[in-house]
C-alpha cells in the first residue's frame, strides 16, 4: 500500500522547549477522533430515528501519551499526519493549550498532503469508545500520509504509540540515533513482526498481557522474545494485578490502587507509557519510572478521556516528585 508512495523532503529539526526534566520526547502515532458510545450499536429500524441524550467526542490516540509526558516536565513534540478538514483545527487547538508542538507544522504537512488527503478519502482515525475498550479505524490514507513525514532529529527519545506505526516508519527509524520505544496494539499480525525484529534496535516495548500472548503462550516467554528486540520489556497485567518488567533483571511491582474508582479506562496504558518513558528518558530509577506510570494511569482512569488537561498539571508533576527513589540509572 505504501511502496510506491513518494517521501517529501523537509527540515526535520524540530523545536527544542524548556521543561522541568530538561527532555525532549518525540510521540509518533496517529491522533484519533474518538466517539462515546455503545457498541456494539444497534441501529434504529428503516424509517426511524433514536435519539440519544449527548454523544461525546473527543480527541485521543498518540494525543493520550504525549499530554501526560508533558504534564510531568518533558518537552514534547508530537508527529501525526493531518486530515486536511476541521480535525486538524481541533489538534492544533490540543496542543496549543497543552504547549506540545505539532512536527511538521501544520501548515507544511497539510502543503504535503492536502490533495491525497482531501475529503473523501481523508487521512483519518476514529475510535468508538464505550468506556471499557474501542474500536478504531484507521484510513489508508492515514497510514499512507504518516509514511511521508518525516522523523524529527535532535530528540532525546523517540516513541511510537502503537506497532502499526513502528512498522510502518521502520525504514526511516532504524537511522535514529535516539532511543526508541514502542507500545504494543492490538494488531496480532504487526506484533508477530514485532517478535521477530530481534537486533535490539528498541530500548522499550510495553506490551499488556493479551498482546504478549499472541507472542507466546506465556507472558515470560513472549518477553524471552522480545528481549532479543528490546533492552527492556514492560507487561501490564491491567486490573491493578501488577506489572512485569523484563530488563537486566526481572522487576515486579504491584501498583496501589487508584484512590479514585476507575470511571474510564480508555488510554490508561497511553498514560501509562507516558509516564514510563517520561522516568526513563531522565535516568530515573526502573522503581521511579513504574511509579511514575501508575500515578499516571490512575490518573486517566479516574476521568473521561485520554488527555490529561493542562489545568492538572501541577497536582500530577507534585505526585510524581513524591516517588522519586532517589537512584539514577542509565539504561
Amino acid at each position: 500500500m505504501i511502496d510506491n508512495v513518494k517521501v517529501a523532503v523537509a527540515n526535520t529539526t524540530a523545536q527544542r522547549t524548556s521543561t522541568p526534566l530538561g527532555r525532549q520526547v518525540a510521540v509518533i502515532g496517529f491522533v484519533y477522533l474518538e466517539v462515546m458510545m455503545a457498541w456494539p450499536f444497534e441501529p434504529p429500524d428503516r424509517g426511524t430515528e433514536r435519539w440519544l441524550a449527548s454523544i461525546p467526542v473527543r480527541l485521543g490516540g498518540a494525543l493520550n501519551t504525549a499530554s501526560f509526558l508533558r504534564a510531568i516536565g518533558a518537552g514534547v513534540t508530537l508527529v501525526c499526519p493531518n486530515s486536511g478538514d476541521l480535525l486538524d483545527l481541533g489538534i492544533k487547538m490540543a496542543l496549543s493549550d497543552l504547549e506540545i508542538e505539532w512536527f511538521p507544522s501544520t501548515s507544511a504537512s497539510a502543503d504535503w498532503d492536502r490533495t491525497s488527503t482531501a475529503a473523501p478519502e481523508a487521512a483519518i482515525s476514529i475510535a468508538l469508545v464505550n468506556g471499557e475498550g474501542e474500536r478504531s479505524f484507521v484510513s489508508s490514507r492515514s497510514l499512507e500520509a504518516l509514511y511521508r513525514l518525516p522523523i524529527p532529529s535532535g530528540m532525546d527519545w523517540i516513541h511510537l504509540a502503537g506497532v502499526s506505526e513502528a512498522r510502518t516508519l521502520w525504514p526511516k527509524l532504524q537511522a535514529c540515533e535516539a532511543p526508541l520505544s514502542v507500545a504494543g496494539s492490538w494488531a496480532p499480525d504487526d506484533l508477530k513482526w514485532l517478535a521477530g525484529l530481534g537486533g535490539r534496535k528498541l530500548r522499550l516495548v510495553v506490551l499488556n498481557a493479551q498482546e504478549a500472548r499472541t507472542i507466546a503462550p506465556t507472558v515470560e516467554r513472549a518477553a524471552d522474545v522480545l528481549r532479543a528486540t528490546a533492552v527492556n520489556v514492560v507487561i501490564t497485567n491491567g486490573g491493578g494485578r501488577g506489572v512485569a518488567w523484563f530488563g537486566e533483571r526481572r522487576r515486579s511491582v504491584e501498583p496501589a490502587a487508584s484512590a479514585q474508582p476507575a470511571v474510564d479506562t480508555t488510554g490508561a496504558g497511553d498514560a501509562f507509557c507516558g509516564g514510563l518513558i517520561a522516568g526513563l528518558s531522565s535516568g530515573e530509577s526502573a522503581q521511579t519510572c513504574l511509579e511514575w506510570a501508575r500515578c499516571c494511569a490512575s490518573r486517566v482512569v479516574a476521568q473521561y478521556g485520554g488527555v490529561i488537561e493542562r489545568s492538572r498539571f501541577d497536582e500530577l508533576r507534585a505526585e510524581c516528585s513524591k516517588n522519586v527513589s532517589g537512584q539514577r540509572e542509565n539504561r
